[in-house]
């Protein structure tokens, strides 16, 4: 091995356990996790980790080396800062701060509704599948509806919860396997897996962060990302032709068989196969995106945006239906573009990520500064979920779970992040207060839940 690759997998090393330091800092403070901070740390370590150790691997083609190790270094001060955001300052932001509503809803002694994960994975479906479409040209209203979406993740994460700490295995287990039909669903729907791979591993850190013991998350963990790497080399193969159909505008029926010939034709992924490695380094290798803008910015061929973009992110919060010429959008290929020197196809989707955009904004410093702010946020986010939902009140954490799923968008801008927060916050704050008590009208017979939960699930008798 190399002096060169043997720098970067001492780098690999460092990320991982910065990852498993904060989780175990967390862990030892005695907050509680809904895993918000799990899901961003593995988010960002699937657009990060597995791309640069591939650079390692004797048989596999390291000319861009020196690109993929400058965008490596980088991330690995953001895991860092990250973890010292959400060990140690979320910590001891949340034991000064409580969430809104909470004492009132204490007080009120709040008893969980079973119904309610099953309103919330209706309204869901209902916005993915005619609100979003019908409503998408509508300012505002179209955010709330695709923010709404994701109450199916929350739907899910409720009905597992549920069934963990009932001991009723059947609603458990058929939760998880329709979480693992979400990925087929945008698939189909859309030609992206990404977004369904994003609530898969939303709903299984949010699980793993109450199931005990942890070497059974562990175990799990690696067993579901082999299995995810093997859909994903798979995907990518089918790719274009998948495209083709759903893009297409053809119907169900041939969306269907042709992602179905996909699933037949799996192919296990094999990190000895150059062509499996290939197609990872082709779409989740943000490194090269983050080292050709150190390059760039460090050359003087660019100057830094300076905070340019952070401030785009705080006027993503003002709707536009009061702001109806904001001079800000979704997307980033333009910036990727600009600090890169890397042009891209019209139609391909290219995240920025947050790595990219702290550094091209202030460099490291941005990179730390940023990273150790957005640690503290997820970290603050994930707690108050965990507590109002430890406490049974399902609807407060539905408003802090969803809202922090907006931050669970490594590769994304942060205009989307700060945006999608938002709007999660708000939507689900909207639902809460008109559809689910209307929903819940026609539904008279609504049972309630034990509000009292044991610590260990049916792990005992399984």
């Amino acid at each position: 091995m190399s002096g060169g690759t043997g720098n970067l997998m001492f780098l690999l090393v460092l990320w991982v356990l910065a990852a498993l330091g904060t989780i175990t800092f967390r862990s030892l403070s005695g907050q509680r996790e809904s895993g918000l901070v799990w899901a961003y740390m593995a988010n960002l370590w699937l657009l990060h980790w597995p791309a640069a150790f591939i650079y390692t691997l004797p048989w596999y083609s390291r000319i861009e080396y020196p690109t993929v190790h400058a965008g490596f270094v980088q991330t690995v001060f953001g895991i860092f800062a990250f973890g010292v955001g959400a060990a140690l300052i979320a910590p001891t932001v949340v034991k000064i701060l409580e969430p809104p509503g909470a004492d009132k809803a204490d007080a009120a002694g709040v008893r969980p509704d079973a119904l309610l994960p099953r309103t919330y994975l209706l309204v869901g479906i209902v916005s993915y599948a005619i609100l979003g479409p019908l409503l998408g040209n509508i300012p505002t209203i179209s955010a709330l509806a695709v923010a709404a979406t994701q109450l199916i993740i929350v739907g899910i994460c409720l009905r597992c919860w549920h069934g963990w700490f009932t001991r009723n295995r059947w609603l458990f287990y058929s939760a998880l396997l329709v979480t693992a039909l979400v990925p087929f669903a945008t698939v189909l729907g859309q030609g992206f897996l990404g977004y369904g791979a994003a609530a898969v591993i939303t709903v299984l850190c949010f699980t793993g962060s109450f199931i005990k013991p942890r070497w059974k998350v562990a175990v799990a963990a690696v067993f579901v990302a082999y299995l995810g790497f093997s859909g994903y080399v798979t995907y990518m193969r089918d790719r274009g032709e998948i495209r083709r159909v759903v893009w297409g505008g053809e119907s169900v029926t041939n969306r269907f068989t042709s992602v179905l010939g996909t699933v037949k034709k799996t192919e296990l992924f094999d990190p000895n196969n150059p062509e499996h490695l290939a197609r990872i380094d082709a779409r989740l290798n943000q490194n090269l995106l983050v080292g050709a803008s150190v390059q760039m910015l460090e050359s003087g061929a660019r100057d830094f945006a300076k905070g340019e973009t952070v401030l785009q992110a705080l006027i993503s919060l003002v709707p536009r239906a009061l702001w109806p010429d904001k001079p800000v959008y979704a997307g980033s290929p333009g910036i990727v573009t600009k600090y890169t020197g890397i042009s891209f196809a019209e139609f391909t989707s290219v995240g920025i990520g947050q790595v990219m955009e702290f550094y091209v904004n202030f460099g490291t410093a941005g990179v730390i500064v940023g990273f150790l702010i957005l640690g503290a946020l997820v970290g603050m986010f994930d707690t108050w979920a965990a507590q109002r939902l430890w406490v049974g009140d399902w609807m407060q954490f539905a408003v802090w779970f969803l809202a922090g799923i907006g931050f669970i968008q490594a590769g994304g801008s942060l205009v989307e992040v700060v945006s999608t927060v938002g709007a999660g916050m708000l939507a689900a704050v909207l639902v809460n207060r008109h559809l689910v008590p209307m929903i819940h009208r026609w539904r008279a017979d609504a049972a309630a839940v034990p509000t009292s939960f044991p610590t260990q699930g049916f792990d005992r008798g399984a």
